[in-house]
């Protein structure tokens, strides 16, 4: 379990990036938006180089409707599967920064058949995904269920957790 910490606004959840996250109960809808603000203590070494640092995810990596928003010394990524493309990312290049407020904010558009991530408000270019619809599985902060042999464990602060059953745009 994570601890508390002082947050964007009030108190945020602190996670070790070893075993601590928090469990939200599932939200269905071929159309999702997750946002949170991230503090990251640091970026994941090894494993999986498109997403090592899980902020929220849906469901695991091999089924359909698995969503989520992860951050990386690379960037930040939203991560969709759906059983007509295929698992499908959206990137930008621009890391969080180490010890600072980010906010991050994934969207799966089921109808326009797009997947976009957000940094501070600044959107990636839209990766199409065909066909998503959500899962039945719980959502989980700072943890990507199921990652098999790669520990995808946040470590920093996670606050303002927001999880939409609809595709908010950008205004």
């Amino acid at each position: 379990s994570s601890s508390p910490a002082p947050g964007i606004s009030g108190q945020a959840l602190n996670f070790d990036g070893v075993n601590d996250y928090v469990t939200l109960t599932n939200i269905a809808s071929n159309s999702q938006t997750i946002s949170a603000w991230i503090n990251p203590h640091s970026y994941a070494v090894g494993g999986d180089p498109d997403y090592v640092d899980a902020i929220l995810f849906k469901g695991i990596d091999s089924s359909n409707g698995f969503f989520g928003t992860a951050h990386t010394s690379g960037g930040i990524t939203a991560i969709a599967r759906s059983s007509a493309s295929g698992k499908v990312f959206a990137t930008i290049s621009n890391p969080a920064p180490l010890n600072q407020w980010t906010h991050v904010v994934g969207v799966v558009d089921g109808p326009n058949n797009q997947l976009i991530v957000y940094r501070n408000g600044v959107p990636s270019t839209p990766t199409t995904i065909s066909g998503f619809n959500s899962n039945s599985n719980a959502w989980a902060v700072g943890y990507q269920p199921g990652a098999g042999a790669y520990s995808y464990y946040f470590n920093g602060l996670i606050d303002e957790v927001r999880i939409y059953n609809r595709a908010l745009s950008q205004a």
